[in-house]
């Protein structure tokens, strides 16, 4: 449906979270912050949004795609601070707001030096289904790019059947999908799904599939996730997984039916895998390609990282790079955003951050 040349239309719909983020010192201790009866300072608190719409949404805004946010906010004040930062970003937001509920949210933990820790409350924005993406708005679309159905169980109850029909909507109006997904609280609900009876039907439906490898073994082979978990606690398991675990997932995902995977691996990097008939050009057909982290001067909060990865992976296939320059646009992306107490104010028009990153 898209010449070559033409910008792609591009939405990003599912999850929207409101971040609440302390600005700790550099001298704060893990301990410092779970001690009782202590008080811990902070030089300030952000505020920004985040979630699959709020972090890759925006960051493809600041890349210089235009995107349209679908999602849904609850009837609170939550729900009126995600309105108003909406506002500020001047996003094309089709957010709605959901009478009775309760607006998403997550307060992050990032202290210096170490992985941030996150307490998430679900809220509207969990509540997607397929009517959620009106025949107005696909029309208008080349591309859906959708975040998170891993914690929404309007999505991944009764096998699937929800997001499986929201994915054959969007095949019908001839935009293509990209999805994106998040590790669900293994003691919750959406922890228990076995994603193995879900994944071979809605993945011939998606034509890049964006999974972490930590994600990816929980929905490809969870008893196995399971046994790693129990077996290294507390332990990033980036140290843990082998390379060829990884490669095979991609593998997996590629027989279900999918044009492409691109596995996010922390500090490992990430690992590209495409079909032999995938892409617009012969550079993007059949590759296997592993990219290591772009460098960063300080670790400020990983918060956000892997979607902004995705904003700069995809804004470099619309506009028809290679996937060596897509990758390291991914990584160059994701430093800015780890060097940052926010996720996408470092984040520049495209053109600029190549020249940056010394890209091409």
């Amino acid at each position: 449906r898209v010449k070559q040349g033409e910008k792609i239309r591009v939405g990003v719909a599912g999850s929207l979270v409101l971040d609440i983020l302390p600005v700790l010192g550099e001298q704060t201790e893990a301990e410092d912050i779970m001690a009782e009866g202590k008080l811990t300072e902070a030089s300030g608190v952000k505020l920004y949004l985040g979630g699959e719409v709020g972090n890759m949404g925006l960051a493809l805004q600041h890349l210089g795609a235009d995107p349209v946010l679908i999602s849904k906010i609850g009837d609170d004040m939550i729900g009126d601070v995600v309105r108003l930062l909406m506002e500020k970003e001047g996003a094309d937001a089709r957010v709605k707001r959901l009478e009775g509920c309760r607006s998403t949210v997550s307060i992050a933990l990032a202290i210096p030096g170490r992985d941030k820790s996150t307490i998430h409350s679900r809220g509207a924005s969990q509540q997607f289904v397929a009517d959620d993406l009106s025949d107005e708005i696909l029309e208008n679309l080349d591309w859906l790019h959708f975040g998170y159905p891993t914690t929404m169980k309007s999505l991944y109850e009764n096998d699937g059947e929800e997001l499986l029909k929201l994915l054959e909507k969007a095949e019908k109006h001839g935009v293509k999908v990209s999805l994106d997904t998040s590790l669900p609280d293994l003691k919750a609900e959406a922890g228990q799904v076995d994603w193995r009876r879900i994944l071979p039907k809605i993945l011939p439906h998606v034509e890049i599939f964006l999974p972490s490898a930590e994600e990816s073994m929980f929905l490809f082979h969870r008893e196995y996730y399971q046994k790693l978990m129990k077996e290294h606690r507390g332990q990033d398991l980036m140290e843990v997984l082998k390379e060829e675990e990884i490669e095979q997932i991609a593998e997996q995902s590629l027989a279900y039916g999918v044009g492409a995977v691109l596995i996010k691996c922390g500090k490992k990097g990430m690992y590209l895998r495409t079909r032999e008939t995938f892409g617009p050009s012969e550079a993007w057909r059949g590759r296997s390609l592993w990219q290591e982290p772009y460098p960063i001067k300080q670790l400020i909060s990983t918060t956000g990282a892997g979607d902004t990865a995705i904003a700069g992976f995809l804004q470099s296939y619309f506009k028809e790079r290679t996937p060596e320059q897509a990758l390291k646009m991914a990584a160059f992306t994701a430093s800015l955003c780890i060097e940052s107490y926010d996720t996408v104010s470092k984040i520049k028009k495209f053109e600029e951050m190549e020249r940056i990153a010394y890209l091409r």
